[in-house]
């Protein structure tokens, strides 16, 4: 098991506060007293702004804990166990009582308390910290918070509860963080590009993931939040991060610019993988579906998203249509297999299909070439993944066991004699009902599975290029994969993959392609997060490649604090209200934004790795699989029927 410590707040690492004042900035209950400059700082949730040793207990300015501390934002589940001991704390008047003496002995007035497992929202593969939370009020910063935590610990491990932690919290620490782009007003938004520049070639790299700027504040209100350069790091990373805080706000002094915040918080970015249901209609209309899941056929842990149809051109003007998806959702388990040859050896796919290294470093470097006899059986694809149709059918198999149970089964029996009550006839036929519709759609899977109904293979696709478009002076990722569907597959962009569509949305095809303006309000459809609306940052984020290399992407954030993707959403197409086709996600950060290639990206890098001579989104007529496949037969691995080579 790996070393565990206590990592407290520390999504937030160091802050440097705008020298305007903002209503949505971070709150402080210290006087401050802010440099020559006018910014206030704090350092891991303390405005005595020391980056020295973590302590065991953690001494925030409105959270104390430890031995461990989960780290903000965190979900806290109720211990459901009943024979839990861990219930005994708040059951029992005695450690109640004991409780309370300890929290009034240090000036703490109780608002609430509660025993659960704890988990950070940002890092949900985190073991979850078992944790006494008591919610208080703090007015001034003093340390009887510190010992009050400490002493409640030591009780609580005499009484033998030795792996619990303690917290006490002021709600103000728990208040949401709004994102949203900067308005055009702002002083950065017109020189941000140049600052990004300034700031890549100023600072040390190493452990740096992502570098953006939003309004970013505790406000529901965008104008009260703070323009703010956010630093996402290497949570793991060990490196003191108070100099490149500084760093970046002499830049910003450097520049005149005096109303922007500078945050380092350690994060994530996301590809792929997460749980998520799947719309009864994939089993019974086995059209496959935008928006819904996607996976290798052998891969049993990874799950991404079917963003859509597309249609390629050729030179006589013949369209041809594919399924497009993120290069690393189709991706086969990375597990070596090599012969005496050396040569990658396919397996069944009961065996799981085993795939060369040196095959796969070829595919990410350079991408799959047209009709790749490797890719096209190492790459097949189905919808939904395995990962979510055995979770389906755990789930649907976990519904009807609760349904029929002893007392279910007795009371059909009692129902067959005429037996039940008339209000309990009533309540069994409902649930009879319920159980019919479980059982249906139980078999509707089962067949679907049987009958191995796959999506269909990769027939091309980008590999993890970076790559300078054209009118850009800097690098994007690349992350797509071109399907050929079988044809007993083949659908239409139509956005009902989950029903009727959310936001007052037209249910309709999606259109052909735009290119996004700065704060447009966008939407997604994916496999985690399902609807969700978002807007559009023309500023472009800095993702850090290799710790050398920053490339710079299209970002979309959520609307009201919400998430615009999560992980498993990779691959989902991003359009406008009026279904006008924008990009497609290829990654998500963990706060929630998810990064995209444009429209415009995308068909430029599929024009030239397949040749196509144009690029379009079908249309609501669907056209005929069969005679699209038997028209590429005769189209290997060095030509395609657009004229690229390999």
């Amino acid at each position: 098991m790996p070393f565990r410590y206590n990592r407290g707040s520390d999504a937030e690492l160091v802050w440097a506060s705008s020298a305007k004042e903002f209503k949505g900035g971070f709150q402080f209950l210290m006087n401050k007293q802010p440099g020559s400059d006018r910014r206030d700082r704090r350092t891991r949730g303390s405005s005595k702004d020391d980056e020295g040793e973590t302590e065991e207990f953690i001494n925030e300015e409105l959270r104390v804990g430890g031995p461990l501390l989960c780290p903000l934002p965190a979900t806290s589940q109720t211990i459901l166990d009943p024979t839990s001991r861990y219930n005994e704390i708040l059951n029992s008047d005695a450690m109640l009582a004991a409780i309370q003496e300890i929290l009034i002995e240090h000036g703490i007035t109780l608002k609430d308390a509660s025993v659960g497992m704890q988990t950070p929202e940002w890092f949900p593969q985190d073991p979850p910290i078992v944790t006494l939370t008591i919610l208080a009020t703090k007015s001034t910063v003093h340390d009887e918070w510190l010992q009050a935590c400490q002493r409640l610990h030591t009780m609580l491990v005499l009484h033998e509860f030795p792996d619990i932690s303690v917290e006490i919290i002021d709600p103000r620490a728990m208040l949401p963080r709004f994102t949203t782009p900067l308005f055009r007003t702002d002083k950065l938004f017109l020189v941000w590009d140049r600052v990004l520049s300034i700031i890549l070639d100023s600072i040390d790299l190493a452990d740096i993931i992502v570098i953006s700027c939003w309004r970013y504040g505790v406000s529901s209100t965008a104008e009260e939040n703070p323009p703010t350069i956010i630093i996402t790091v290497d949570r793991n990373s060990s490196r003191r991060w108070k100099p490149l805080r500084e760093k970046v706000v002499s830049i910003l002094d450097a520049n005149h610019i005096d109303d922007v915040a500078v945050l380092v918080e350690k994060g994530r970015v996301f590809r792929s993988m997460d749980k998520a249901g799947v719309p009864s209609s994939l089993w019974q209309q086995r059209q496959t579906l935008p928006g819904v899941s996607l996976g290798n056929t052998v891969d049993l842990d990874t799950s991404a998203t079917f963003g859509g149809y597309i249609e390629l051109q050729n030179q006589k003007g013949e369209w041809y249509q594919f399924g497009l998806t993120c290069y690393h959702a189709v991706l086969a388990p990375e597990t070596v297999n090599e012969n005496k040859q050396g040569e990658s050896t396919a397996c069944t796919d009961s065996d799981l299909l085993l795939i060369s290294s040196t095959v796969q470093l070829s595919w990410d470097g350079k991408g799959a070439e047209w009709n790749d006899p490797v890719a096209k059986e190492v790459l097949a694809v189905q919808q939904p993944s395995r990962q979510d149709l055995q979770e389906e059918k755990i789930s649907i198999q976990q519904q009807i066991n609760r349904i029929a149970d002893q007392k279910f089964l007795a009371n059909r029996a009692m129902m067959a004699r005429g037996e039940l009550s008339p209000l309990s006839s009533r309540i069994h036929v409902a649930q009879e009902r319920n159980l019919h519709d479980l059982e249906t759609i139980m078999s509707q899977i089962n067949t679907f599975d049987e009958e191995r109904m796959r999506l269909g293979h990769v027939v091309c696709a980008s590999g993890f290029r970076l790559k300078t478009m054209r009118n850009s002076d800097h690098p994007i990722h690349l992350d797509w994969a071109l399907i050929m569907l079988d044809k007993r597959r083949i659908g239409h962009n139509r956005v009902d993959s989950y029903g009727p569509p959310r936001f007052r949305l037209p249910c309709d095809i999606i259109n052909q392609p735009i290119e996004p303006e700065h704060g447009m309000l966008l939407y997604k459809m994916g496999r985690s997060t399902e609807w969700t609306e978002g807007l559009y940052n023309s500023l472009q984020t800095a993702v850090i490649e290799k710790k050398t290399v920053a490339t710079r992407e299209a970002v979309v954030c959520g609307t009201k604090g919400r998430q615009f993707a999560d992980t498993g959403d990779s691959g989902s197409f991003v359009f406008t209200k009026d279904l006008e086709f924008v990009g497609m996600i290829f990654a998500t950060h963990a706060r929630g934004d998810g990064y995209i290639t444009l429209a415009s990206s995308l068909f430029e890098d599929i024009k030239a790795k397949t040749g196509a001579m144009d690029i379009r989104l079908p249309g609501p007529d669907i056209r005929d699989m069969s005679q699209i496949m038997a028209s590429l037969q005769g189209y290997s691995v060095s030509k395609s029927p657009f004229g690229a080579t390999a």
